[in-house]
């Protein structure tokens, strides 16, 4: 009976470390998904090309880069700080 006491502490940090990489691997889909689609959607490989060797003269790096990548790293942040936030008020 106290080998099965043992190992519910291990399967309960194993269940929140799945979920904190599947929450993980959802935002990084939404965080793509937000940089290729808007007014202008742009196709998958020109996102991974306007992150890895941006072209200023091309103009949907340029949304990528000056537009959409600003404005996705300040709503992380403040999701982040929210999240924070929320924490600290619980206790």
């Amino acid at each position: 009976m106290t080998s099965l006491v043992a190992k519910r502490p291990a399967a309960g940090r194993v269940g929140r470390l799945g979920a904190s990489a599947l929450a993980l691997v959802v935002l990084l889909l939404l965080a793509f998904a937000h940089l290729g689609l808007g007014a202008r959607d742009v196709p998958l490989a020109t996102l991974v090309e306007a992150l890895m060797a941006y072209n200023p003269e091309q103009f949907e790096h340029f949304i990528i880069r000056e537009m959409r990548l600003p404005r996705l790293l300040i709503a992380l942040v403040v999701g982040a700080a929210l999240a924070v936030a929320g924490a600290l008020m619980q206790g």
